[in-house]
């Protein structure tokens, strides 16, 4: 379930894919690094978005923790880069 509060933050956030125009949200991850975050909700999600005062902040979760965030009832959210036509082109090399 997702607060009001943070779709309030996710709404205030929202921009646009600069190569396919899609709604996206930037969040950082745990290793401060920036990621494009679909806008909607989705029953395929393993992303969880939470504002921590700051920043929104970006978890990926493993299978069996999406599967039990689902089940108590959190909204997930699926990274941009597993949709977008373009992906490849925003990705860095390593």
């Amino acid at each position: 379930m997702t607060t009001p509060s943070q779709r309030e933050t996710i709404a205030r956030a929202v921009e646009s894919c600069s190569t396919c125009g899609a709604s996206v949200v930037w969040a950082i991850t745990h290793n401060d690094k920036p990621m494009p975050v679909n806008v909607l909700p989705s029953r395929r999600g393993n992303v969880s978005l939470a504002w921590d005062g700051k920043a929104l902040r970006a978890t990926v979760l493993g299978r069996n923790q999406a599967a039990g965030a689902r089940e108590y009832g959190l909204e997930l959210y699926t990274s941009h880069f597993t949709d977008c036509p373009q992906a490849t082109q925003h990705r860095r090399r390593r």
